[in-house]
C-alpha cells in the first residue's frame, strides 16, 4: 500500500494494512441494499446500520486464524481523530496506526473516484481536504505524509486494487 510505504512502515505491517484495506468495508454485506444505494441523506436509523458495518466486518476475518491482526484493523478505519467515529468512538491514538492509515487512504481514493453526484477531486482539493480534516477527522501526522504523497503522485490510487491483489502469477 502506497501510503504505508511512504510512512516507512515495516514490510510485514504494510502487508497487514494491504489485506485489511481490501477487507475494511466487507461488513457492508450486513447493510440492506436499499440503504447502501439510497440517493439521498440517511435517516438516523439507516445510519445506525452503516455504523455497525465495521464491527460486522471484523467478525469475518476474526474467524480465520491468520487474519487476527487484520480483523482488528477492519474494525477501526471509521474511527476519527476527535473520537466522533464508529463503531467504538476511539480517539486519536486509541485507534491502531494501521487503521488510521487505511482511513486516510480510503478518503483519498474516494476523492479520486467519479460519483454520480460529483466529479473526482483534483489533487489540490484532495490536499486541501486532508489539511482541513487533520486533527478532527484524521491523524495529522499521517495526513501530512499523505498530502506529500498526493503532491508527488496526483493521479494514482493509494489503496491496492483488488485485481492486483488477486493476481498471484509471479
Amino acid at each position: 500500500m502506497n501510503l504505508a510505504k511512504a510512512m516507512s512502515l515495516a514490510e510485514a505491517v504494510v502487508g497487514s494494512i494491504r489485506t485489511a484495506a481490501l477487507l475494511h468495508d466487507v461488513g457492508k454485506i450486513g447493510v440492506p441494499d436499499h440503504i447502501l444505494t439510497k440517493p439521498g441523506p440517511l435517516t438516523a436509523e439507516e445510519f445506525e446500520y452503516i455504523r455497525r458495518h465495521p464491527a460486522l466486518g471484523s467478525d469475518i476475518p476474526a474467524k480465520i486464524t491468520l487474519l487476527g491482526q487484520e480483523a482488528r484493523l477492519v474494525r477501526h478505519p471509521h474511527e476519527r481523530w476527535d473520537g466522533k467515529g464508529y463503531p467504538d468512538g476511539l480517539m486519536a491514538e486509541e485507534s491502531p496506526l494501521e487503521a488510521r492509515t487505511i482511513m486516510i487512504a480510503d478518503c483519498i481514493d474516494a476523492m479520486l473516484m467519479e460519483r454520480t453526484y460529483r466529479q473526482s477531486h483534483p489533487p489540490e482539493k484532495r490536499i486541501d481536504k486532508l489539511t482541513r480534516c487533520a486533527e478532527t477527522q484524521v491523524d495529522p501526522g499521517i495526513a501530512t505524509i499523505a498530502a506529500g504523497w498526493c503532491r508527488e503522485h496526483p493521479d494514482q490510487r493509494i489503496l491496492p486494487e483488488a485485481s492486483v491483489m488477486l493476481d498471484k502469477t509471479p
